[in-house]
Order: C-alpha cells, then structure tokens, then sequence
C-alpha cells in the first residue's frame, strides 16, 4: 500500500510540475508579446518624432537674430543703418525752417527743397546699399542651412541603426520581408531571452510562408547556433553553418550587405568552433572585401591565417592593420608573436609590449607574458623581463619568477638547484656517499662492455622506462640498481624514466 501511495503522489507531483512548466510558458509568451507591442509603439512614437522635427528643420526660416547668431562672418551693430537714417531724416526736418526764414522767391524755395530732397534720399539709398550687403552676408544660403547639419544627422541616424540588433533594424519598402515584420520581431523576442528552440520554431513559420526570406534564415541559424552552444551539439552547429553559407554565397541578391555580413560573422564563428579552418578564412575574406575598412574583420583574417600556418599572409596583413589602424593592440600582440617565432627578437619587442601593455585580452593570455619576458632577456633587459615576470606570477600564471611553466601541479615546486636535505629522500644521502663506488663501477662497466656505449652520440645509460628495468645496465652496475630499489617513488613511475 505505500508504495501505490508514492507511485500516486509522484504521479500528481509530475502533473503539477507540468501545469507550472505550461504556466510559466504561458507567462513568458504573454511577457515577450506585450514588451513586442510596447516596443513597436515606442519605434512609431520615435519615428514619428523624428519625421516632426525634419519637416519643422527644413521649413522654419530663423529670424534676424537667430540669423546673426549662426552666420559665420563677425558683423557690426545691426542699429547702425537705422540710426544714420534718423540722424539724416533730423536733418532734413531742421533744413526746411531755414529756408523758411531766407528772404527769397517761391521758386527759389521751391527749387533748394527739391535739391535737399534729392540729396536726403540719395543719402538714405546710399545708406541702405551699404547695410544689404551686411544683411546679405548674415542670412545663410539654403545650402549652408542644410549642408553641415542634415549631415550630421544622416550620420547620427546611421550609427543608430548600426548599433541595433541586425533583426530589429528598420526595413525599406521593397524588402522582401517587409510582410513579415510582425513574425519576424516575435521569434527574435525569443531569440533574446534565449529560448531558441520556441525561436527556431518561429523561424520555421516564417520560412513556410517565404522560404527565400533573408531574415528568416538568418533567425534560424542563430537559433541553431544557440541550441548548439547551449547543449554542445555539433549536429546544430552544422546546420547553422549550411544556413550561413546559403546567405553569405548563395542567396545574393535577395539578402542586402547587413545580413551578408551578419551570416559570415556567424559562419565565422562556428566555423572556428568546429576548427574548419579554411572556411572560416574564406568567410572573413568575403567579410575584408565587403568592409575594407572594418579593422575588427582584418584582425580576425590574419588570426585566421596564424591558426592555418599561412604566417606570410597574416605577417603581410597585420602590418597592414597596423599601418591603417597604430592603436590595434591585437594586431601589434599578434605581429609581435610572429617575430618572436622567425627568432626577430628586436622586432617582436615593441610589438609585445604594446599588446601587453593596452589590450585586456592578451593580457589574460599567459602566453605573451612568457614570450615579452623572453623576448626582453634576448636582448639582455633582463630587469624589464623580470618585471613582465613577476606580473606574470602577481596574476597566478606563473608558480615563480623562475617557475615560468605555464602547465602547473600545485603540489611540485620547482628550484635551479635542490639540496640533498630539501628533497626529503633519505636515499640520495647514500647515493651521495657512494659516488665514488659508483664511478668506479662505471668506468669498468665502460672497460668490460664497450658495446653498450657504440654509439657516438650516446650520453646516458636508460636503467628505467616506464616502470620497466633494463636487465643489462643493472648486471653491469649492481651497487647503482641496489640503490635504486630504495626509491619506489622513482622505479615505480610509468610516465618517467632514471637514466645513468
């Protein structure tokens, strides 16, 4: 009877843990489809803004002061053509009482007005064609309005776009996909919280209704890519990298340059996981030619070249970046390692140390602290290579300064010179005593068997290999063998071997 009333419980405890996985599913598609709403309506409000503020750019024509403020040429006092108008107007108003008071003809009087006449209005037109230049040089042109600014804003407006998620940038009218935005947006909400398998589904959807659409496949593969990350399966990998390779070469003129260049990152990237050497260089060759400029691209095209043994190649185009880029410390790192193989030690040092100076990813590569300190002590700076050593040990790469391995047991030290007392073997006491025998013993060995030391270029006698003794050598030199039996921890090691 217990164990039926375990069997139900487990059986309502499984049920119940079913209906909370289906809740939280639930929750979670209800939360993805609200925050897709929420963020569709704040991209209308953007643009729409957007929109407001360049039709409100393009038709406000500024007024006089705005117009002062922004021309570039320094002007005098606007006031100053106005006043020289009054003072000229006042002066015409006190010459006509004058010629009031001249006892003279009408026709006199008519006649000096008409000249004072003449001669004020002359003054006033002269007056005012000297301030229109003035007026002319403070209101910019249309072109000086819209050049520098619009720009500006052009270019903003594209480092906005850049920055976003390559399924969340805006799509033009004749794109393709543009009917299927709304499905598209959805699976990638679920891309992002990184529930790729609900994701690919979505995918999968999309590519029902156009089987040709850019970003469907390219939702698809980064599902795939995910699932294969996540659960370390090479079968998902692969069909990632089929995807990416069907966008970056085969379907060319439906996909524009922004997925193409997406697809060949990821085709990269899990092209490198799967350590397809010669299809991630054939993917970031597409990527260089795509973007010639894109420093990121050629970095990783040389690193590309070093991990296919093409060190001519990635030497060429490292100095490359380097000429066009003197601030990509990956690529001085990188160049600076490619001297120190070729043994170009002046060369690889300013390149090593300015790698390991100013990029964080080399720094966490206890390698290049191996090869800088070399590099340094070639060229008898040994104070500076005890530095990058004892930084080297300071990050818990090194066990010591003279310890330099970078495969480290924390249970074995390592020191130029060992006493006999430091190595707690109470049998190299009596080795060191019968040293003498054992020379001895040696030099007849030498006298008596001329056959064991034949060759040449031989300089040791093996007693042990790999826990197994060597009959010979022992029948030969009985008091060193004897010893030897004393220090099971030597004659017993399968991965070593005691040499004579």
């Amino acid at each position: 009877m217990a164990s039926s009333t375990v069997r139900q419980r487990s059986v309502g405890e499984e049920l119940k843990d079913k209906r909370k996985e289906q809740r939280h599913l639930k929750k979670i598609k209800d939360d993805a489809e609200t925050k897709r709403k929420r963020k569709i309506i704040l991209w209308i409000v953007a643009l729409t803004v957007l929109l407001s503020l360049s039709v409100y750019y393009y038709n406000y024509k500024p007024s006089k002061g705005r117009q002062q403020m922004h021309s570039p040429i320094p002007q005098q006092a606007p006031s100053s053509g106005i006043n020289d108008a009054k003072s000229s107007n006042q002066s015409t108003t006190k010459s006509e009482p004058s010629s009031k008071k001249s006892p003279s003809t009408k026709e006199q009087s008519s006649k000096s007005k008409s000249k004072k006449n003449k001669s004020s209005s002359e003054k006033v037109s002269s007056k005012k064609e000297k301030a229109s230049p003035k007026k002319e040089k403070a209101s910019p042109t249309k072109s000086q309005k819209s050049g520098p600014a619009s720009k500006s804003r052009e270019e903003l407006l594209k480092t906005k776009i850049s920055d976003l998620p390559i399924l969340r940038r805006p799509v033009p009218p004749s794109d393709p996909d543009r009917p299927l935005i709304m499905e598209i947006l959805e699976a990638d909400d679920y891309l992002k919280g990184g529930y790729y398998s609900e994701a690919l589904d979505k995918f999968k959807k999309v590519l029902k209704r156009f089987k040709q659409s850019p970003r469907g496949l390219l939702g698809k593969a980064l599902a795939l890519e995910g699932l294969g990350k996540t659960k370390g399966s090479i079968k998902y990998l692969d069909k990632a990298i089929d995807i990416y390779y069907q966008i970056s070469f085969e379907a060319s003129s439906l996909a524009n340059d922004d997925i193409k260049l997406a697809a060949l990152m990821g085709l990269a990237d899990c092209a490198e996981r799967r350590e397809k050497t010669t299809m991630l260089i054939k993917a970031l060759k597409k990527a260089v030619v795509m973007e010639p400029m894109h420093e990121v691209y050629a970095t990783k095209l040389a690193q590309a070249y070093m991990k296919g043994g093409q060190m001519e190649e990635a030497e060429k185009l490292l100095e490359d970046v380097i000429n066009k880029w003197p601030g990509n410390s990956l690529a001085h790192a990188n160049l600076g390692y490619l001297h120190y193989k070729g043994g170009r030690f002046d060369k690889a040092m300013p390149h090593l140390v300015k790698g390991l100076s100013e990029n964080r990813e080399i720094q966490k590569n206890p390698k290049f602290y191996l090869y800088t300190g070399e590099t340094l002590s070639r060229l008898d700076k040994t104070e500076e290579a005890g530095l990058v050593y004892a930084e080297g040990v300071a990050r818990g790469f090194f066990p010591s300064v003279d310890q330099r391995s970078l495969y480290n047991e924390p249970d074995l030290e390592a020191r130029p010179w060992w006493k006999v007392n430091e190595v707690g073997e109470q049998v190299l006491v009596e080795l060191e005593k019968m040293a003498p025998v054992l020379k001895s013993e040696l030099m007849s060995a030498i006298e008596t068997n001329a056959d064991m030391f034949s060759d040449a270029n031989q300089t040791q006698i093996i007693l042990i290999s790999k826990g197994k003794w060597n009959k010979r050598p022992c029948t030969v030199l009985p008091t060193l063998c004897q010893l030897l039996h004393k220090m099971p921890s030597a004659t017993k090691c399968r991965r070593g071997e005691v040499s004579f």
